[in-house]
């Protein structure tokens, strides 16, 4: 039987709270790739954003606990891409990707593996906002969503509503870049995320008395992608698990 939804997400936090919460003492900042393009639309992201490869130091603060964790994100195309997510040591918590209309993903500590990324839980997120194929989106400042309908002006930004019916809302700067957004429901503001330097800090608001949660990332290292994406294949030894996907009570 697989894990429950909520205790899986559980399980992940449990993992970002073993790893020491430090800075990024002795990762030395290099960026060898373009600097990123001012893009088409707030939902896209820029052209010149692929191929790369970006490192991201980042920590996680909420109601399960707190930890640190190092992701990779290789981004070949907007539809084709890996983000691997591991401690300080480089031990992988899980893994996702796209090929094309193809999404996966991998629990390294459960040691199972799902070939649909909408059933992806992020750890400190859970199974909103983001879409597991938005997940480049969110890593480099552009609203991780598109609008079913075209966007509206609003003061110095943007609003629209996505495919399931949320509204968001989003600032922009001079060129077009994301520089906050606001996800609501209802007319309550519930995630909310703002850039910060080379990265981002994405916030959620729980009912009142509870605490919210904190993800915070700055891109450390941005670099041209050298080598091709090889195609997915399932870990040796891994079980297929896909929680709701397979008729589960919850992922």
């Amino acid at each position: 039987m697989t894990e429950p939804r909520a205790r899986r997400g559980r399980v992940w936090i449990a993992l970002l709270a073993l790893a020491p919460l430090v800075g990024c003492v002795g990762t030395r900042r290099v960026s060898t790739a373009a600097p990123l393009a001012p893009p088409a639309h707030a939902w896209e992201l820029p052209a010149n954003a692929f191929p790369t490869q970006r490192i991201y130091q980042g920590s996680y603060e909420g109601p399960e606990g707190s930890g640190s964790f190092r992701a990779t994100l290789r981004l070949a195309a907007a539809d084709r891409f890996r983000l691997d997510a591991a401690d300080r040591l480089g031990r992988l918590f899980w893994s996702a990707g796209a090929e094309g209309g193809r999404g996966w993903w991998v629990d390294h500590h459960a040691e199972t593996w799902c070939d649909d990324l909408t059933a992806l839980v992020l750890p400190g997120v859970g199974i909103g906002p983001v879409r597991g194929a938005a997940l480049p989106a969110l890593l480099l400042g552009a609203l991780p969503t598109t609008p079913v309908e075209a966007a509206v002006a609003e003061g110095h930004g943007i609003a629209l509503h996505d495919a399931s019916g949320r509204r968001w809302t989003a600032s922009l700067d001079p060129d077009g870049r994301v520089a906050a957004w606001t996800l609501f429901a209802g007319d309550q503001p519930v995630w909310w995320w703002r850039r910060q330097g080379r990265g981002g800090v994405l916030s959620q608001r729980q009912g009142e008395g509870k605490p919210g949660r904190q993800l915070e990332w700055q891109e450390v290292v941005a670099e041209p992608l050298r080598t091709q994406l090889a195609t997915f294949t399932p870990p040796d030894g891994y079980a297929r698990s896909c929680g709701d996907a397979d008729g589960d009570a919850g992922t």
